[in-house]
């Protein structure tokens, strides 16, 4: 086991974290952040209207869904581009990777439109960008600082 799965206790004890608790715990902080971020976005901008708490949590979770998928797609794009020798693929794997992440904003408005109608209304693209930008900005910062906890020396 390494570092981040397993931790010692005071009394000696060792503690393993399994792949499914650390997959819990990514996904509980990840809406949490999101469904914080969220109200505050609605509450200071007039581009975010949610309807109730609730909405806000399952977007929340719609969000977490969908950004899960749109990186790992944008990764396995990238990493096929990588494993090419040449600078043709090196180019087209920026444009695909670019591409991917700028394309996917109109996914995530449709599919947050689909799912919600008129209870989630976000207008305009920009504060859909700067939204999914504090999104993952912020879940970052929480793993780091869940990191860095970890550590004990």
């Amino acid at each position: 086991m390494t570092k981040a799965n397993e931790s010692t206790a005071s009394n000696s004890e060792t503690i393993r974290i399994t792949r499914a608790q650390h997959v819990f715990a990514d996904w509980m902080t990840a809406v949490l952040v999101y469904t914080v971020i969220l109200n505050l976005f609605v509450e200071y901008s007039d581009a975010f209207v949610i309807d109730s708490f609730t909405i806000s949590v399952l977007t929340a979770i719609v969000l977490k869904a969908l950004l899960v998928i749109i990186l790992r797609f944008e990764h396995r794009v990238a990493e096929f581009f990588k494993a090419r020798e040449g600078r043709v693929n090196r180019v087209i794997g920026i444009i695909s990777t670019i591409s991917i992440l700028f394309f996917s904003k109109f996914v995530i408005l449709e599919a947050i439109d689909i799912i919600f109608r008129e209870h989630v209304e976000i207008t305009g693209f920009i504060p859909l960008v700067a939204l999914i930008i504090t999104l993952l900005l912020a879940e970052l910062v929480v793993h780091r600082v869940y990191e860095r906890l970890g550590y004990v020396e």
